[in-house]
């Protein structure tokens, strides 16, 4: 057994499909001499990492047993002129939720100004 399929066997064994999906891509770059010891070990974990947040969306779009699959990129903002477009599309990255000054963000645990805190209304624009 050579060993790249120790190595394989190995990731199979811990459960590491996302490293053993692009081993050999990696091993390429590595011999190339484009990745390094330490920045082969980081990319192959980021890998895995980025496989298992894909195969967890995906288990949970399944368990919610939507009818339909859409996206917002899919959306069709043509449809009314009155929709604006840039807000919904900031709303939908959640950076409104970093302005709170609260790291708890349980309705129990928040102080005095998160709890007065409202988002902005864009569509009384």
């Amino acid at each position: 057994m050579t060993a790249v399929h120790q190595l394989e066997s190995t990731l199979r064994s811990l459960k590491l499909g996302g490293m053993l999906d692009t081993l050999e891509v990696r091993l390429v770059q590595a011999r190339a001499g484009e990745l390094g010891h330490q920045e082969f070990l980081q990319v192959l974990c980021e890998d895995e990492l980025n496989r298992r947040a894909a195969t967890a969306v995906t288990r949970r779009v399944r368990a919610a047993q939507f009818e339909e699959q859409l996206s917002l990129e899919d959306f069709d903002f043509t449809v009314s002129a009155k929709l604006p477009v840039s807000a919904i599309r900031d709303l939908a990255t959640l950076r409104f939720l970093d302005r709170l000054c609260c790291s708890r963000r349980s309705p129990s645990a928040t102080c005095r100004r998160c709890a007065s805190w409202t988002p902005p209304n864009w569509l009384d624009d």
